[in-house]
């Protein structure tokens, strides 16, 4: 059986060459009891509710200056952590050392520059130099656990979000019943002798 004898062939082939295909892994998470991790992301004042949500971008390279985008998908909770995952870079080997930096901003307003440039949440966790696992000493070991993020810090944004067109809607109802209840303060203000000024509350 042509197929069979491949498939075996292939096997050993791995097998016999761990090196060739081993990947570093790392465990994304920011709450991490085993490292000693707890790095929420707050908004200032130093809330969690995360209205607007929130997007996160990862990066990583061998050089801290030199980062580049990695497709790992993190999913914030209201609490201000993330869902963790394992995630394994295809050209990194286990052991090795991979910046990595984190960055989080206000979804629905562009990418991360155009969210800084109008002012929206926006934040970015310090560059961490990890140590990659899954490395099993050229095969004398096991490999080793995925790399927690350790020196993660809590991150606080900075911004002032645009208002949701909910919240303009309940800021023109709320102008609108003030008029109301006070139209003779206006009538006040705009009669005979009053030059146009208002009078106070």
């Amino acid at each position: 059986m042509p197929l069979l004898r491949l498939l075996c062939s292939t096997l050993l082939t791995l097998l016999g060459c761990p090196a060739s295909w081993a990947q570093g892994t790392v465990w994304f998470a920011n709450r991490d009891a085993r490292a000693g991790i707890d790095a929420p992301i707050y908004y200032p004042g130093g809330v969690t509710l995360f209205q607007p949500p929130l997007l996160l971008e990862v990066f990583a390279g061998r050089d801290s200056s030199n980062l580049a985008p990695v497709p790992v998908n993190l999913y914030l909770s209201l609490e201000g952590y993330w869902t963790p995952q394992i995630y394994t870079f295809d050209n990194f080997n286990p052991g090795e050392t991979a910046y990595i930096q984190i960055r989080a901003f206000m979804a629905g307003a562009g990418n991360y520059d155009q969210v800084v440039a109008r002012g929206g949440y926006h934040g970015t966790f310090d560059v961490l130099p990890i140590v990659l696992g899954g490395d099993t000493g050229n095969g004398t070991h096991p490999p080793t656990l995925p790399a927690s993020l350790t020196g993660l810090r809590p991150l606080v944004l900075t911004g002032i979000p645009e208002p949701s067109a909910f919240q303009l809607l309940a800021l023109a109802t709320l102008t609108l019943g003030w008029t109301k209840a006070r139209p003779w303060r206006f009538r006040q203000a705009i009669g005979p002798g009053s030059h146009h000024r208002l009078t106070g509350a």
